[in-house]
């Protein structure tokens, strides 16, 4: 059984979450050295009921840690309603302690990030990959619906 997406509930989540704008204009990028650069995705339709229409999952990533002398993205349990964020916590004591932790505060805060079950056409195992992605690109599919050209990108017919 294939689910749809709600846009309509979709868009009206993306405005009160902060994404969103009015500007309806997207800009693709040409490829390296002024060749195009062509990858054919298909995204996916919400894999199920608990998906509530939405196409994407969203999350916040905590970025500026370094493990095992690689960076990395730390999930931060408050975006997805699992509890305190001792990442979070900790922003916030700076900011309150008067001190000047701009940079720290800007390296360590919640940066959203979209992930998408998508299908690489050119792939010929068609395995599903999960993209991750930011808010221009869900914007961006969010206006592309609006074309009647286009329509909704995650339909599988």
């Amino acid at each position: 059984m294939a689910y749809r997406s709600d846009l309509n509930k979709i868009r009206e989540d993306f405005q009160k979450s902060g994404g969103g704008s009015d500007d309806k204009w997207a800009t693709v990028k040409a490829g390296e050295r002024g060749k195009p650069a062509k990858a054919i995705f298909r995204i996916l339709p919400p894999w199920g009921k608990s998906a509530e229409g939405f196409f994407y999952y969203p999350v916040s990533l905590h970025y500026g840690f370094s493990i095992g002398g690689r960076n990395r993205a730390i999930p931060c349990p408050e975006s997805v309603g699992k509890g305190k964020c001792p990442i979070c916590l900790f922003v916030a004591k700076m900011r309150n302690s008067g001190e000047d932790y701009d940079k720290v505060i800007l390296q360590v805060r919640q940066s959203p990030r979209f992930f998408v079950n998508v299908i690489d056409r050119a792939d010929e195992e068609k395995k599903i990959r999960i993209y991750g992605t930011n808010k221009k690109f869900i914007e961006f599919l969010l206006d592309s619906s609006e074309d009647s050209d286009v329509g909704d990108v995650t339909d599988p017919k």
